[in-house]
């Protein structure tokens, strides 16, 4: 139902009906009131009718046409069944429309009559930065909105490709680009050929919301020579993502430079600066490190054109540049970005803004204390969806950046666990007989948090000094004796830290998982115990970052899931999802590390092998930064072993693992290649290990084997060639041959037992004829057989009830097609077999 703006059902009584006729074609107040003067209203209610006209429409209807009003109607969906129209929504609408108009008015004056449109696709790779990034966010639009189109979401479809042309295309790109078009600049035909592309794909992508006018400009723009284009827009193909345009690189660095851009305005706008809003005034940037310096320095253009400046000048934190600021007004745009703007020193009033950062800071506060009042209701964390939870969560950690300036991630941490100690109560409970007291665990949890503090001396207004975190660490032993009551040894404090830590969202297993935690602890020293022994005495660390290209295929491996692991505690913390940071650190450092990386790097320590010096290498940064990773977690036992670690010659290292930077992800670790192919080899790894595990085997577990694999594809081969040497070592095998299906290698087998890995990999395990039994293998096939059987009698029957193609949703019915299609798979390769 279209309601009026403030929700009321239209009447004839309250007169607020709006005819859509009126909307697109304008109508004064005089012409409303004639109209309900010819309806048959009573007289007292044509008294109500007319006021309430006079109060919503002071000076009439004005002409909006039928695309404003179209893309208002459409933009509404977004709300239950009821729409409140509101007339100006459609008049903001009209106002873009003459935006656009404008947009196309100053392309057609910048391509000029003799322009030539490009035929092929453009190439962003040789344009200039703000044309890489117009394109990028085009090709994100139009993804987003073909997606929302077929998922029928209107609203969505409308409000992307709005805020692409309003946000992007007018109020950025095109301002960016007018440098291009002074003198004889290079640039001048990429910025052509990029302006002329998106308003060609913009008005076509707006095309079904508002047709008329995305008809008639469409028709102004010139069209490629030699090709024929189509008569209209209306039957024009409907634009589609174009792969090589997205450019993540890019759109993060024009994200840098339009905060440094809007805090630029931010200052010119304010009061003090009224005198000298219009002039084009001075301004430099001070950078906390490297990589925000090269940032700002290489897109000074753009900052100073879309900023109206006369200068832009980019410092690096630490530099003698005191004199730079003068009489400025300055801002904090990011933790690592200051901008100060250069001003008339008579025009400033310090009281003023000292006053105004007060303000900003309490209005911030209130901010804060409102979100955690709403965090903290009882029923929260039951209740709210999960996806309001996490923005409320990056709400809250944004405004403890912006009220705090310098924050570091341990901060941050620290405020979001500090103030919610009562609901941590409700876990540490759970342990109470096995500890000394809630207040043991309490003042153990604090000074954990405690630790996070990585930059103390750099945080301006930090509750607890760099002293008191340091008699906080030396304290540890006390709290030793507070929490362990059996007097074990120091690693059981260093487990219940991590136990405590890793199970705030499943409490009631904390005791099980103590007991576990305590053996990876273990596992540990004697992971930095066999590295030790490998690098040697006279081994040097590398100072610089690892290139993976020319490692062997198993250090490859760990430092890109190192890197992906890196990527997810970090995001995880930030987040505040401490059970997913702790599990994902210790998966990495159990399974991939251990389990996986030492075992397949021994052969390399044999000999005089060439991947020994990479082997030392990438094992002493996988060690390094993994204790780095873990650290908030077990500062203990991290910092034990950090120092027992070799460091690089020429270079010197923190005192304390505790003051060391955070690990960050390193782009060029990430190799999904190597990934995908480590997978088949492990899955062939586990195959054979569960063939070893059979009972009939258990004459010759121990032994030294020979395997064979039969692949059905050259692809597969090609894998179980190029890493025989991993699969045999991780294996235990004394050989390991690969043969494609069809070969005449049908003697390979002999006595052996097979195992399925997917569809286009099998594997032999020779064995002792006498150990296999041949009736108990095939009883063995049919079990499973059944199961897989029985596991897809069981999906086809949820999958078919009546209701299943409306109410579930989409991504819940494409996981169960996957797992359907899967389990047949699984049942041909079984029957086959």
């Amino acid at each position: 139902m279209v309601r009026d703006a403030h929700g009321r059902k239209m009447s004839k009584s309250l007169g607020n009906g709006i005819d859509p006729l009126e909307v697109i074609n304008g109508e004064s107040l005089a012409g409303l009131q004639t109209r309900l003067g010819k309806g048959n209203l009573d007289p007292k209610e044509l008294v109500i009718a007319k006021e309430g006209q006079v109060k919503d429409f002071p000076n009439g209807i004005p002409e909006c046409g039928a695309d404003a009003l179209r893309f208002a109607l459409v933009s509404y969906t977004t709300q239950s069944y009821n729409i409140n129209m509101d007339v100006q929504r459609v008049v903001c609408y009209r106002q873009w429309c003459n935006k656009m108009w404008n947009a196309v008015r100053f392309a057609m004056m910048k391509l000029g009559d003799n322009y030539t449109p490009p035929v092929k696709t453009l190439c962003p790779e040789t344009m200039p930065f703000s044309c890489k990034w117009i394109l990028s966010v085009l090709n994100k639009a139009v993804t987003k909105t073909v997606d929302s189109l077929n998922a029928f979401e209107l609203a969505d479809a409308a409000n992307t490709v709005y805020s692409w042309w309003q946000y992007q295309f007018c109020d950025v790109f095109i301002e960016a680009i007018k440098p291009c078009f002074s003198g004889e600049n290079s640039d001048r035909t990429h910025a052509q050929d990029t302006l002329w592309v998106c308003l060609e794909t913009g008005l076509r992508l707006l095309h079904p919301f508002m047709p008329f006018v995305t008809e008639e400009l469409w028709q102004r723009l010139p069209s490629p020579k030699g090709c024929e284009r189509e008569a209209s827009i209306m039957i024009c193909e409907y634009p589609s993502p174009i792969e090589e345009w997205t450019d993540k690189k890019v759109e993060a660095e024009m994200e840098m430079v339009m905060a440094t851009v809007k805090t630029i305005r931010t200052l010119r706008a304010a009061e003090s600066m009224e005198r000298q809003r219009n002039e084009k005034l001075h301004a430099f940037a001070l950078c906390g490190n490297i990589t925000t310096l090269e940032i700002m320095q290489s897109h000074e253009l753009e900052i100073r054109t879309l900023a109206s400046l006369s200068s832009f000048e980019v410092v690096l934190k630490g530099e003698d540049r005191a004199s730079q600021a003068g009489s400025a007004v300055v801002e904090t745009v990011n933790e690592n970005l200051k901008v100060y703007l250069k001003v008339d020193g008579a025009a400033i009033d310090p009281e003023a803004e000292r006053e105004k950062m007060r303000k900003k800071i309490e209005e911030i506060q209130n901010q804060k204390e409102k979100l955690e009042k709403s965090m903290g209701v009882s029923w929260y964390e039951e209740k709210v969806p999960a996806h309001i939870k996490e923005e409320n969560a990056r709400k809250l950690a944004k405004l403890l950046q912006d009220g705090i300036g310098k924050t570091t991630l341990a901060k941050r941490f620290y405020n979001k666990i500090i103030e919610n100690f009562e609901e941590q109560r409700v876990f540490i409970s759970n342990v109470r007989e096995k500890s000394s007291g809630q207040d043991g665990l309490v003042n153990l949890q604090k000074t954990f948090i405690t630790e996070l503090f990585r930059s103390a001396p750099e945080i301006e207004d930090v509750n607890i000094g760099r002293e008191k975190i340091r008699e906080k660490i030396h304290e540890k032993k006390i709290l030793a004796v507070l929490v362990d009551v059996d007097s074990k040894d120091q690693v059981d404090v260093l487990v219940r830290y991590y136990g405590l830590i890793v199970i705030t969202t499943r409490d009631e297993e904390i005791l099980n998982r103590l007991s576990v935690n305590q053996k990876w602890c273990n596992k540990m020293w004697n992971a930095v115990r066999f590295a030790m022994m490998k690098l040697g005495d006279n081994y040097t660390p590398p100072v610089k970052t690892l290139c993976p290209e020319t490692m062997p295929f198993s250090c490859k491996w760990i430092l890109s899931v190192l890197n992906k692991a890196v990527t997810k505690t970090v995001d995880s913390l930030n987040a505040f999802e401490l059970a997913d940071a702790g599990n994902t650190v210790y998966s990495w450092w159990q399974y991939q590390f251990c389990d996986v990386f030492i075992e397949a790097i021994k052969p390399c320590f044999s000999g005089e092998n060439l991947d020994r010096t990479h082997a030392q290498d990438t094992l002493w940064v996988c060690l390094e930064t993994g204790l780095r990773l873990l650290h908030p977690f077990m500062p203990f036992v991290t910092e034990e072993l950090w120092q027992r670690l070799p460091s690089p010659k020429g270079c010197e290292r923190e005192a304390s693992i505790m003051i060391c930077e955070y690990p960050s992800p390193i782009e060029e670790w990430t190799d999904e290649k190597v990934e995908a192919e480590m997978e088949m080899v492990m899955a062939t790894v586990k195959t054979i290990r569960t063939l070893r595990a059979a009972e009939s085997m258990e004459r010759q577990r121990n032994d030294k084997l020979h395997a064979f694999a039969l692949c059905g594809n050259i692809t597969t081969l090609e894998i179980m060639q190029s890493h025989e040497l991993e699969i045999r070592t991780l294996a235990s095998l004394s050989s390991f041959e690969v043969v494609l299906k069809g070969e005449d290698r049908a003697s390979q087998a002999g006595s052996a037992v097979v195992e399925t890995v997917n569809e286009n990999l099998k594997v032999y395990l020779k064995v002792d004829g006498a150990a296999i039994d041949p009736e108990a293998e095939r009883e063995k096939m049919r079990k499973k057989i059944e199961e897989i059987q029985n596991q897809k009698e069981k999906l086809e029957k949820s999958m078919g009830v009546s209701w299943y193609e409306e109410k579930v949703p989409a991504h819940i019915k494409e996981e169960n097609a996957r797992k359907l299609e899967k389990l047949l798979q699984e049942l041909d390769l079984f029957q086959e077999s």
